[in-house]
């Protein structure tokens, strides 16, 4: 796993880091270097993301919801109305 990797899993377990200062002094102490740390202190994600050699791709997929045909209960089907029970008892 790369330093950057692991800088972010720290920073997003630690909410602690809240102010500029805090983010900076953080960014200061990491194990990484040169552009990928500016671009740290900058809060450039896209600028991160090409320094790691990485392409940002975000699908997006929608998909409507298809209505649920109503289905009848086997025991409702085969058990006989109360007018059929009445006409069989007389």
């Amino acid at each position: 796993m790369s330093n950057v990797v692991k800088f972010l899993e720290a920073l997003g377990q630690n909410p602690e880091i809240v102010s500029e200062a805090e983010f900076a002094a953080a960014v200061a102490a990491a194990p990484v270097e040169g552009e990928v740390r500016e671009a740290l202190a900058a809060r450039d994600a896209a600028r991160v993301n090409a320094l790691m050699g990485h392409t940002c791709t975000v699908l997006s997929l929608l998909v409507p919801a298809e209505e649920e045909q109503p289905q009848e209960d086997e025991t409702e089907r085969e058990a006989p109305d109360e007018g059929e029970t009445e006409a069989r008892a007389a």
